[in-house]
């Protein structure tokens, strides 16, 4: 190989690699790197509908289509342009009517603020999801908002959609609103029965003069009427079981038989009254009871009970 001929091979090599460098430094110095994320405070840009829930002491009630068409909203056109994407966490917590937790959904979804034009924000969406789930699947519509149930909860359930930046992003923000959240009260039957365990009190016997010595004992099933919108038991039930014996279950020729009782509930009263937080478990109050003991006359019983269900 000739000297000319290594010379001519250096300065083809040398063009080349100038080219090549020229174009990756055009190349980035073009490019438009994607803004540095800023937390923006939820209520700027969050909501949740088409019906907006209340809050834990007053639950807005739908029914459970209503509840399959709720969405978490995110309004992109009101994020500032240079906010940077907005990673966020969506749990929705189920309870039932006695506020035991019975289920939790947490959902991850990410926004960013609305490009110009459709293909430039579905650009955005691939360049976002390309970095941050590289193998998973994004779907576009999460970009939007988030369907908060795909399947059925039971009736009268308690429902919180609670939303926050995910924890990851907030760990070094400035103090914001960091969480929304939004309280739904599942509708259902406006009935329900429920077994009860009692001791009863006679106060009134409509045969005083065939006294009966009654036990200590009472178990019925309660009939509750339920309010259409909240759920919560009317004070005056009806019930249905032994009276006035020594066990629940005993039914003896000694004072114990079979009854139907028209109870007001003092304890519901004071629950609708001042919305205080007592179980259903436990009832009290004043009632009413045709009573049929046997081989004994039938009469009407005013009484004085108290109840727990088990």
């Amino acid at each position: 190989m000739t000297i000319r001929t290594v010379y001519l091979f250096l300065v083809f090599s040398a063009t080349v690699f100038a080219q090549v460098v020229d174009s990756t430094q055009s190349h980035l110095g073009n490019a438009t790197p994607s803004p540095l994320p800023v937390l923006i405070p939820l209520h700027r840009y969050v909501d949740c509908g088409p019906i907006e829930g209340g809050s834990k002491k007053t639950p807005v009630s739908i029914t459970i289509e209503e509840a399959m068409q709720l969405y978490v909203f995110f309004h992109r056109d009101s994020l500032p342009k240079d906010c940077g994407i907005q990673f966020l966490t969506v749990t929705i917590s189920i309870f039932n009517k006695h506020g035991v937790l019975t289920d939790k959904i947490v959902k991850q979804a990410f926004t960013f603020p609305r490009e110009a034009g459709e293909e430039s924000d579905r650009s955005k969406i691939h360049y976002y999801a390309e970095r941050i789930a590289p193998y998973g699947f994004i779907n576009e519509q999460k970009i939007e908002r988030v369907k908060i149930l795909h399947d059925s909860i039971p009736e009268w359930s308690l429902m919180k959609v609670e939303l926050t930046p995910t924890d990851e992003y907030t760990k070094f923000a400035e103090r914001l609103r960091y969480e929304m959240e939004w309280w739904y009260r599942i509708k259902g039957s406006v009935y329900e029965g429920e077994f009860f365990l009692g001791i009863p009190k006679v106060l009134y016997d409509s045969r005083g003069d065939d006294p009966i010595v009654y036990g200590n004992a009472t178990a019925m099933m309660r009939l509750y009427l339920l309010h259409s919108e909240t759920g919560e038991r009317y004070p005056v039930n009806v019930g249905f079981g032994t009276f006035g014996v020594s066990t629940p279950i005993d039914v003896s020729k000694n004072g114990g038989g079979i009854a139907i009782s028209l109870l007001f509930d003092i304890v519901q009263a004071v629950r609708l009254s001042y919305n205080m937080d007592i179980p259903n478990k436990l009832n009290a109050g004043i009632e009413i009871t045709p009573f049929f003991p046997l081989e004994r006359k039938s009469r009407i019983l005013v009484n004085a009970r108290i109840g727990y269900s088990p």
